[in-house]
């Protein structure tokens, strides 16, 4: 037995052995086509190295991305990036320092070197950030998000990046100063809200918004008359952060004004969290506006409207709000269920750098079944989130926030003559602005 077992071994080695003869010689017939005068089969065979992790493929893998054809350059760099190997850094680097000008390529050498690269690469990639570069520009983006990094330096040339004509890299730079909060970003954002694209527009504003310069609300307010529905949700978004109590008489016309329904979820939410006293009119009255063709229609209004008289946490909504309670749960109530999407996250760059805002508080699924509130305790339906979505349910808790308010809202000082003038500055002061054509 003892003799059968040391055969096995035996064999078992040998066969190992030709395998291992049989893989290297496959290796070295590998790298011989790879040298072939065909551009195409010499960047078949590099992206084929890829798959074996040998010392003689790294090595061949490294002259292919020097290559002269760029092809077979992208070929060997996606290679080397999936055989993880930190020694072709250095080789992807010089690659990008060589190619100046040639933006696809520096793009595919680029991806291939933020694979392989860490935290210790930051420094290049702000280097990078100088030359404009789209692409590379994006990339220092997702570095940067990936190790939250912040620097006064790396703001400084994205402040400057700002101004270029490139969409792309003004983007990514507001999208970075907004990411960073960078202060000192303020005027060359602002400047960008007449640009010719609305991407670059859209991404202004919300950079605006994290940065969180109150100064910003009347600019932000003239750009609710934009086109573009993405730069005016955009603006919701940044309101919303700012909560500038001076926004209100802005939002209440947008409120007034916006045609659809969604946009007006939008302002109605924003006009709550300005937490100003004049909004609550406007409000009430929305408590009061009829469906248009199901119950439902309007009902997602209704009850961004309630939260967001709750948010003011005035009690002079608190009368009608007990009355709309017992609309909404008295036998005769209109029974309906509405189900949509939310406020969706905005700022987005690429499909591997996550919004800059990542979504809004929008209603969106709202239902109403007045048999709930027969059935079962009141304090029973408040605490289970199963009837969160209800509507005599967002009523109650809104008047929960009412009755919790120990401090009278104090009026905000300032007048509608006050608005009317901060706007007609900001207006004067954006026609000054030249705008920018974007590619």
């Amino acid at each position: 037995m003892k003799i059968k077992s040391k055969l096995k071994i035996i064999v078992f080695i040998f066969v190992v052995f030709l395998q291992a003869a049989s893989f290297a010689d496959e290796i070295d017939d590998f790298i011989a086509d790879s040298r072939s005068e065909d551009r195409n089969v010499k960047a078949d065979y590099a992206e084929l190295l890829g798959n074996y992790k040998d010392e003689r493929t790294f090595k061949r893998l490294i002259e292919l991305v020097q290559d002269e054809d760029n092809y077979v350059r992208w070929k060997a760099a996606n290679s080397l990036a999936k055989l993880e190997d930190k020694r072709a850094i250095p080789a992807l680097k010089e690659v990008i320092i060589k190619t100046k000008g040639d933006e696809d390529l520096r793009d595919y050498i680029g991806k291939a070197l933020y694979k392989l690269g860490d935290e210790s690469l930051i420094p290049f990639w702000i280097e990078c950030l100088e030359e404009q570069n789209r692409w590379l520009t994006e990339l220092f983006v997702r570095v940067m998000v990936d190790y939250d990094y912040r620097d006064k330096k790396a703001s400084e040339i994205l402040i400057r990046n700002l101004e270029n004509k490139d969409e792309k890299v003004k983007i990514c730079a507001a999208y970075a100063l907004a990411y960073t909060k960078e202060a000192k970003a303020y005027d060359g954002l602002l400047k960008l809200l007449v640009d010719s694209s609305s991407q670059v527009r859209q991404m202004a504003i919300l950079a605006l918004g994290h940065i969180g310069n109150k100064e910003a609300t009347p600019y932000l307010l003239l750009a609710l008359s934009d086109e573009n529905n993405l730069v005016r949700i955009a603006v919701y978004h940044s309101l919303y952060r700012l909560a500038d109590p001076r926004a209100v008489y802005g939002l209440i016309e947008a409120v007034n004004t916006e045609e659809d329904n969604y946009l007006r979820q939008y302002a109605i939410v924003t006009l709550g969290k300005t937490k100003n006293k004049i909004a609550i009119l406007t409000l009430l009255s929305i408590l009061d506006e009829k469906p248009q063709k199901r119950n439902s229609d309007k009902a997602a209004l209704k009850a961004d409207a309630v939260k967001a008289l709750g948010e003011i946490g005035d009690k002079e909504a608190k009368k009608r709000l007990e009355e709309f309670f017992k609309e909404m749960t008295s036998a005769d109530a209109p029974h309906f269920y509405s189900f949509g999407g939310g406020g969706g996250g905005r700022g987005d760059i690429s499909p591997y750098i996550p919004y800059l805002d990542k979504s809004f508080p929008l209603t969106s699924n709202i239902s109403n079944n007045s048999l709930v509130f027969q059935r079962f305790s009141e304090n029973h339906i408040l605490s289970d989130p199963l009837y969160k979505n209800n509507m005599g349910v967002i009523i109650k808790k809104s008047l929960q926030k009412i009755e919790a308010t120990k401090k009278e809202i104090p009026p905000v000082e300032f007048s509608k003559v006050q608005y009317e003038k901060m706007i007609k500055t900001a207006k004067s002061n954006l026609e000054n602005f030249k705008p920018i054509e974007t590619y």
